[in-house]
């Protein structure tokens, strides 16, 4: 959805590219599948659950969680972008 792009970016700027590649892909056949996928959801479990039913994302689900799972580098990752990038997390500091 809506912040669909900002998580790859996100997975980019970690350096984490195969977890980048995954949402990348899932990204793509969002895209590829937007107009049906908007079209049945209306905000009821119905529609929720249709985009399930079609076992769009299934693949990319199964492959990212076995990718977080298995890969405790991107926690590493993370702290060493928060440590080079202090000032994307500190607010209202002063010197």
């Amino acid at each position: 959805g809506e912040r669909a792009q900002k998580a790859e970016d996100t997975f980019v700027k970690l350096g984490a590219d195969r977890i980048a590649d995954v949402v990348k892909r899932a990204n793509d056949q969002y895209a590829a599948n937007r107009d049906e996928l908007q079209s049945v959801w209306d905000g009821t479990k119905e529609g929720f659950a249709h985009g399930y039913k079609e076992k769009l994302f299934d693949a990319f689900d199964d492959e990212y969680y076995a990718l977080m799972k298995n890969d405790r580098q991107l926690y590493t990752m993370i702290g060493t972008y928060i440590k080079q990038h202090p000032q994307e997390f500190l607010t209202g500091m002063t010197e």
